[in-house]
């Protein structure tokens, strides 16, 4: 059991890191997006939930996003 719970940490720090990479991470500066990968990496698990909430909070206050619901719901 042990290991199986390895290799959901490994594929859990590996993919995070790398989709945080390939989302935002290169278009930060260096030194903040090196961190953030790296925080991505060490605490996925924690860090999964706040790039949900932080993905939705931003969509939320995003002016156009409440415009194109108006425009599309009615």
């Amino acid at each position: 059991m042990s290991g199986a719970l390895g290799w959901v940490m490994i594929i859990g720090m590996v993919g995070t890191s790398t989709a945080y990479w390939f989302a935002r991470g290169r278009y930060e500066s260096f030194v903040v997006g090196r961190f953030k990968t790296g925080l991505a990496f060490c605490f996925w698990y924690l860090f999964i939930p706040y790039w949900i909430i932080r993905r939705s909070y931003s969509a939320s206050t995003d002016r156009t996003t409440e415009d194109a619901k108006k425009r599309i719901l009615g």
